[in-house]
């Protein structure tokens, strides 16, 4: 047999191997046998290899029960693909064995505590229904005696007036004898239930007490001159109204000084009743002995400047020279520069003055000038940051620029106001950023120079390599009346200044090409030759390690490189005594 299952040894795909074990060299002899049989009929099915004792093990301990499988497994020296299949199916069902067990045993334990609560409540509720029945129903007959009193009593002084009538008697008082003896017989139900009621009626008042304290809207009343002169939210209404009172006693003729000391009650007052500074001042007002009139007092930046009679008129004529300058513009609105505003009240009859008059006040003293306010969309540009990234691989004082900044777009929601044409402010409402600005990063060299002495000052005599990272020459200086050094290097390679200065030269050369000159000071130059392209121009300030153009092989030159010369005091010098 091969397996458990009944199936002949001799129909078992014999060849279907993964793992087989040589001994001595060779396969094992039921294998060699197999294959000897069936070699003409059927093409092998495995690929001969170690089985590891490991996999060995694993297969071995999953198969069911001691079959011929697990016999197979112990004593052989191969291993079938339907061992491993076998083995793969005992994993799944122990697995799904294993779940279905879990979920028993949490559903269990989910109605155990279930059940537990259950049972912990009814002996709760078996300890206290007795005491608490028997507590329930005392306070029910507390409280339910009283009225099965009274109504039995009702019925009995009824019936005992009755009675008396018959017989003659007063029925009245034999009435009220009758129910003042049972109040006096039943006095203890009476002082049961009151245990009960009183309680609860003394929370019930604290609640609604409460509950309207906090509820209630608490203000000022203001006292003067022994009289109420109103209510008001708090004292700064009555600082108000003495600033007002003052302005109008300044506008007339009066010469009297107004002093107040009210006095200020807290109460609760309906926010309805609240009085404003302006009715607090009519109030004050109305009591002086100088002769006061209705009128409206035109407030400019918040100060009285005049008082007339005709409050209406005055408004239209304030918002005629409003309408005259909004209606020269068609995008904008217009606004008087100085705040103006109209308060009617009680003035002092001699403060007020002709409509006319206060018109030409006003048109003199240029109070009328009026500003026009746009509102406008446009954009602005974001100014990009720059970012400086130590770098140990480049020396002190080199600076190489490895992204180059671009700003960035906002977009501005913003009313501008212009007076008589000109843009005197410009109020932002709104911005939002369109586009990000990219950041500029450069690279600081850090790595020691290994020698003392200053090298970021102009002219220092320490030059920085112009092509960093490539060091072949393919021409040093003099060598065959060579100028300078020429630096091997890719086709568009940057080249660094060696030093900062000023770019005194930046242009086309028949023999040079393109090529940059720079002056660092104190007598010492620089010049770059054969540039694919120049990155700077004259007049421009560079500094060390600033890229200034990129490796070429323009004019008289053979390959890229990038020619370098040094001067010192307008003579050429070797740049090898400069340059590290």
């Amino acid at each position: 047999m091969c397996d458990n299952y009944g199936t002949p040894r001799s129909s078992c795909p014999t060849d279907s191997v993964l793992f087989t074990t040589p001994k001595g060299g060779g396969i094992s002899t039921d294998n060699k046998e197999n294959k000897d049989n069936n070699n003409k009929n059927q093409a092998p099915k495995t690929v001969p290899a170690q089985m590891p004792e490991q996999v060995r093990e694993l297969v071995t301990r999953f198969q069911r029960g001691a079959n011929f499988a697990a016999t197979e497994l112990q004593t052989g020296d191969t291993l079938a693909i339907r061992l491993v299949y076998n083995a793969f199916g005992q994993l799944l069902y122990r697995m799904g064995l294993q779940t279905e067990y879990f979920v028993i045993r949490a559903a269990r334990l989910i109605r155990s505590i279930i059940l537990f609560i259950i049972h912990s409540f009814a002996i709760v509720v078996g300890i206290i229904k007795a005491p608490l029945g028997a507590m329930l129903t005392g306070v029910w007959h507390d409280l339910s005696e009283p009225v099965v009193r009274i109504f039995t009593g009702m019925a009995h002084t009824l019936d005992a007036m009755r009675e008396a009538k018959k017989q003659g008697a007063d029925a009245k008082g034999a009435g009220l004898a009758y129910l003042k003896g049972g109040v006096k017989a039943y006095r203890r139900v009476w002082l049961s239930a009151a245990s009960y009621i009183l309680p609860i009626a003394a929370l019930a008042i604290l609640v609604v007490t409460v509950y309207s304290v906090i509820g209630a809207n608490y203000s000022l009343r203001v006292t003067y001159n022994g009289g109420v002169i109103g209510f008001i939210e708090n004292e700064t209404i009555w600082e108000n109204a003495q600033t007002l009172i003052r302005s109008r006693i300044k506008a007339s003729d009066s010469t009297q000084e107004w002093s107040a000391s009210p006095t200020f009650n807290v109460v609760p007052v309906d926010k309805a009743a609240l009085s404003t500074a302006s009715n607090l001042a009519d109030t004050i007002v109305a009591q002086s002995p100088e002769k006061v009139q209705q009128a409206s007092g035109l407030y400019v930046d918040g100060s009285l400047y005049t008082v007339v009679s005709e409050s209406t008129a005055l408004q239209e004529f304030l918002n005629f020279a409003l309408d005259d300058a909004a209606s020269k513009t068609t995008d904008g609105r217009a606004e008087y520069v100085h705040t103006m505003e109209t308060v009617p009240g009680l003035y002092f009859t001699d403060s007020i003055t002709k409509l006319s008059e206060a018109e030409t006040m006003l048109k003199s003293a240029n109070l009328l000038q009026v500003k026009t306010i746009v509102n406008s969309t446009y954009t602005e540009e974001l100014d990009f940051e720059t970012i400086e990234e130590e770098n140990d691989a480049m020396y002190s004082g080199v600076k190489r620029v490895t992204q180059k900044g671009v700003n960035g777009i906002k977009e501005v929601n913003a009313d501008i106001v212009y007076i008589d044409g000109i843009e005197v402010e410009r109020r932002i409402l709104s911005e939002q950023v369109t586009k990000e600005a990219t950041p500029k990063i450069v690279q600081v060299g850090t790595k020691s120079l290994g020698f003392a002495g200053s090298i970021g000052a102009a002219g220092s005599g320490v030059l920085t390599f112009p092509v960093p990272g490539y060091s072949y020459i393919t021409t040093e200086f003099g060598q065959g009346g060579h100028r300078g050094m020429d630096i091997c290097a890719p086709y568009g390679t940057p080249i660094y200044a060696c030093e900062g200065g000023t770019v005194i030269e930046a242009g086309t050369h028949y023999s040079w090409g393109n090529y940059v000159k720079i002056d660092h000071g104190n007598g010492m130059a620089t010049l770059y030759a054969h540039c694919s392209s120049i990155l700077v121009s004259a007049g421009q300030t560079v500094g060390r390690g600033e890229a200034i153009g990129l490796v070429g092989s323009t004019g008289a030159s053979s390959g890229n490189h990038c020619h370098l010369e040094v001067y010192i005091g307008g003579g050429l010098v070797n740049p090898r005594g400069y340059i590290f």
